[in-house]
């Protein structure tokens, strides 16, 4: 199963005992995210670190590992679709994840609810995922 994954999925990745890392690293589905999500775990690592209680080294080996289990797509390859994406969500902030699923053609997974309300994507919560047959299969497979 492939997904593109929004930030708020993947800022969990950091948290010790996380399910969401859990989910992440053992599925063996193909994730996708912007470059952009980097930047913006970059960005809040103060507060991960805080909220995670994780010194700098650990986080900077789950950032490691992180970026071994996605595919992160470079805005050059999204950019075209940026105008487009501009419109879609209802957070402009949105808008390199939408532009990449756009391209990608893939299904967004966010825990996001005003993105989950447009109608051009389609977003899965984690939970919605858990009720799926086929993300159940890669979870007991």
């Amino acid at each position: 199963m492939k997904l593109f994954v929004d930030t708020n999925v993947l800022i969990p990745f950091f948290w010790k005992k996380s399910a969401t890392r859990n989910l992440l690293s053992n599925l063996g589905l193909k994730l996708f995210a912007p470059e952009y999500a980097l930047r913006e775990i970059n960005k809040h690592e103060s507060d991960i670190l805080r909220k995670a209680g994780l010194s700098r080294k650990e986080f900077a080996e789950l950032r490691k590992d992180l970026c071994t289990q996605f595919f992160f797509v470079f805005e050059e390859e999204y950019k075209r679709n940026l105008g487009q994406a501009l419109k879609a969500p209802p957070d402009p902030d949105d808008a390199d994840f939408f532009a990449v699923a756009m391209l990608l053609e893939l299904p967004i997974w966010s825990n996001d609810e005003e993105l989950k309300a447009q109608k051009q994507m389609a977003v899965y919560s984690t939970s919605d995922l858990l009720e799926l047959p086929e993300f159940l299969d890669a979870l007991f497979s």
